[in-house]
């Protein structure tokens, strides 16, 4: 159980969050990281944001919009409620 922090310049390029999920307990957020990974999301992670106490999972990260948001159909059609967050 930890949360990921990733410094690459990747992480900072990407300026689109696929989420699926905010918890309040850190081990819920974890299982459902768990779940995204078994069905092929290997970079999930929990993240959380300034100022908040929730634990949110991001399933994956992206540098355009139509490819998060085409990302976030496919796991809504698997049945992962999910939405794309835009980085301030």
């Amino acid at each position: 159980k930890k949360v990921t922090k990733t410094t690459s310049s990747s992480y900072y390029n990407n300026r689109y969050l696929l989420l699926a999920g905010s918890y309040l307990i850190e081990d819920n957020a974890q299982v459902m990281v768990n779940k995204l990974k078994k069905m092929g999301y290997p970079d999930a992670e929990i993240v959380v944001f300034d100022m908040s106490q929730y634990h949110s999972v991001c399933a994956g990260r992206f540098s355009n919009l139509s490819g998060a948001r085409q990302e976030s159909s496919s796991l809504k059609r698997k049945g992962v409620d999910s939405y794309v967050h835009t980085k301030q």
